[in-house]
């Protein structure tokens, strides 16, 4: 769990941009 939480904050941090909060919606939902 903590190692999905810090690869999540790492594709925000790089996709910010183009990160939607549905596909945000999407990877918590797995």
């Amino acid at each position: 769990m903590r190692g999905a939480a810090m690869k999540l904050g790492q594709l925000i941090s790089m996709d910010a941009g183009d990160f939607l909060p549905e596909e945000l919606a999407v990877i918590l939902g797995r």
